[in-house]
């Protein structure tokens, strides 16, 4: 299925939300794992991206 960019635009939230929440619930949980602030961050900024 081909999404025009409006589509893209509307999925954007839905598909951002999931890293949001994890890169929210870091600090709360206690988890020290580097990957969880680059790699969360890097795969929001490419959301992000996309969105835009």
């Amino acid at each position: 299925m081909v999404f025009d960019a409006s589509a893209r635009r509307r999925l954007a939230p839905y598909r951002m939300y999931p890293y949001l929440l994890m890169t929210v619930e870091v600090p709360s949980r206690g988890i020290t794992d580097q990957w969880r602030r680059t790699g969360l961050a890097r795969l929001l900024a490419e959301e992000i991206a996309l969105a835009t």
